[in-house]
């Protein structure tokens, strides 16, 4: 038998929305996205790493997206230098900016509260008071970034971005990627040329 319940529910996960202020026909305007461009830049990262140790070209992607401690050094053949640590860190040559999001209007009609249950992974059932709610975005929406890139391009170096940029089409980003959410459906290039 179920009742209805007058206690109001509080949020259980809330989504984190990165916001921009922008100049647009000469008026401020904020524009909103649930995708941060450093969680952009982060994907990017991850399938670049992947496209490069395909294509062999993981010295051209420490040149692009740099190299900390925590990597392995750079090597034509990265499998000989796996528990090895870089000795040097190396400065990212690309950033990436929100151009167009969207309104906190478009946002909000976006943003719905969803239940979930909690799995107690031990038991392998319902954990005790698991319901919790969350807000998710299940709808498309369209986003553009800028990507700059310090410097010249090499064409090893242009040909590992076009490569990983491509790849993330099917990428998730986010939280909740394993249940379908935040999944790149198209990549479009524009490209602008150097400045």
């Amino acid at each position: 038998m179920v009742q209805p319940s007058s206690e109001v529910r509080k949020l259980d996960h809330e989504i984190v929305v990165y916001k921009r202020l922008v100049k647009r026909n000469g008026k401020k305007q904020l524009i909103y996205s649930p995708i941060p461009p450093e969680s952009l830049k982060g994907a990017l990262r991850h399938v670049a790493y992947v496209a490069a140790k395909a294509l062999n070209l993981v010295k051209v992607y420490e040149s692009l997206f740099g190299s900390d401690v925590s990597r392995k050094s750079s090597a034509e053949n990265a499998d000989e230098v796996l528990g090895k640590l870089s000795p040097e860190t190396k400065e990212s040559r690309i950033s990436i900016s929100l151009v167009e999001g969207l309104t906190r209007q478009q946002i909000e009609e976006l943003i719905e509260e969803r239940p979930r249950i909690r799995i107690d992974r031990a038991k392998g059932s319902v954990k005790e008071e698991a319901l919790a709610y969350t807000s998710t975005i299940s709808e498309e929406f369209y986003l553009k970034y800028e990507l700059l890139v310090e410097g010249e391009l090499s064409s090893d170096e242009e040909r590992l971005l076009r490569s990983a940029v491509n790849l993330l089409k099917g990428w998730a980003i986010g939280g909740w990627s394993s249940l379908g959410f935040g999944l790149i459906e198209e990549v479009k290039f524009e490209e602008v040329g150097s400045s």
